[in-house]
């Protein structure tokens, strides 16, 4: 054994990381909560006649969100800032934090991205695709 070098007592190792986790928890300042991406609840339905999108937004309002369709790729992204991101903070641990998210979904072929609409209901935004319509039997006289 070396200068400076110390047996360490058995369950040492769990304890510490009790301790860093039970810190964590209870900490003002919580490493890395800031930087966790925030992914909302999304659920797709297929259906003959349409492809719908429902995702959870929280506090989002139609104006901070955008939806396009690139590639045949469905994207809704959202952008939200703190109030006056400028202004110096006030207080030790801000509770709204700046929070982005990004969802994709690759649409069907018959999928009609031309069409899309989009509403919210509550706090849930649903997004409608769709789908071009085959084209019923037609005679062609002769």
């Amino acid at each position: 054994m070396e200068l400076g070098d110390t047996p360490t007592p058995p369950g040492f190792g769990l304890r510490r990381q009790i301790d860093r986790i039970v810190g964590d928890a209870f900490s003002r300042t919580p490493r890395d909560r800031r930087r966790t991406p925030w992914v909302p609840t999304m659920a797709v339905h297929d259906s003959d006649d349409e492809v719908s999108l429902s995702l959870e937004l929280p506090g989002v309002t139609f104006a901070d969100v955008d939806i396009h369709v690139t590639d045949g790729v469905l994207t809704v992204c959202e952008r939200t800032q703190p109030p006056d991101g400028n202004a110096p903070l006030r207080h030790g641990v801000p509770e709204r934090r700046d929070s982005a998210f990004s969802q994709s979904l690759p649409l069907p072929h018959d999928a009609d991205a031309r069409e899309i609409s989009a509403h919210f209901v509550g706090d849930v935004l649903i997004v409608r695709v769709p789908k071009y319509r085959a084209p019923s039997r037609v005679r062609a006289t002769v």
